[in-house]
């Protein structure tokens, strides 16, 4: 069974032999390749806290039909934060240590209650789903919220991203349950910025669900095929590098510099 996750499909055009470090590790490894440990983004431990608000959020105003103090889901996404980080984390410019991830969480947070909790009803919160399709793939996703018309994902990327494949697959995923194809795919951009900006208001990005689901099929084709070609020759290059690639360096990616990709140094 090859495994593919849904949150891997975006970068796969990018660089696929990094995603498919990302996606396969264990594999390499059981090969004798070695990958670098690289510690976690503080850009995803900063959306990891405010998923966990969000949800808190909305949990709870599903259940009483009133919203939380927003000071509580604060809390929830400060805690998150420093669960997050606890062994280290990569900084970067936007946020150098772990005090301003927390702040610009908590900054975040409040927009996402004022612009998204408060005005959004979703029934279906961080929903996991699997199916298997012919070649003996298995496709694995977590939706962030739903509705019977609508599937949105909270993104919190300093830059809006394209995120098409990913939602497209989380819609598959949910019909081949036997439930409504969504109307409406959504992206919440919700950029992390400098703690000397004010943070701006949530971005809805629209994407085309018909154009979501066909990129979605596509890309994971291209992966069970590379996936299968790499099984028969043990070759990296059944899997495309790219060098020029903005993540193509130590601070991201596990193969950098490494015998399984050594195009990158």
């Amino acid at each position: 069974m090859i495994p593919i996750r849904a949150s891997t499909i975006p970068f796969w055009a990018d660089c696929p032999r990094r995603a498919a470090a990302k996606q396969w590790p264990d594999l390499l490894r059981d090969l004798g390749y070695t990958l670098k440990t690289t510690l976690p983004s503080i850009g995803g431990a900063v959306g990891t806290g405010v998923h966990a608000a969000g949800k808190y959020f909305f949990e709870t105003k599903n259940t009483s039909g009133v919203l939380p103090p927003v000071s509580h889901g604060e809390q929830m996404a400060i805690e998150s934060v420093e669960l997050e980080t606890m062994n280290g984390a990569t900084y970067d410019t936007t946020t150098e240590n772990q005090d301003t991830a927390k702040k610009q969480t908590v900054a975040l947070t409040r927009v996402f209650y004022s612009e998204v909790a408060s005005k959004y009803i979703f029934s279906d919160l961080e929903v996991a789903r699997s199916g298997v399709i012919p070649g003996d793939v298995k496709i694995t996703g977590h939706s962030d919220y739903e509705n019977v018309e609508e599937l949105d994902d909270l993104k919190t990327g300093a830059h809006a991203q394209n995120c098409s494949g990913q939602l497209g697959t989380y819609s598959l995923l949910r019909v081949s349950e036997g439930k409504s194809r969504p109307v409406r795919l959504n992206q919440f951009h919700l950029p992390r910025t400098s703690l000397k900006k004010p943070v701006p208001s949530v971005k809805v990005i629209p994407y085309d669900v018909k154009q979501a689901e066909i990129t979605a099929w596509q890309i994971i084709n291209h992966m069970a095929w590379a996936r299968k070609a790499f099984d028969k020759s043990k070759e990296p290059w059944a899997f495309l590098a790219n060098p020029m690639s903005m993540m193509c360096s130590e601070k991201y990616c596990p193969a950098y510099g490494t015998e399984w990709c050594r195009e990158g140094k």
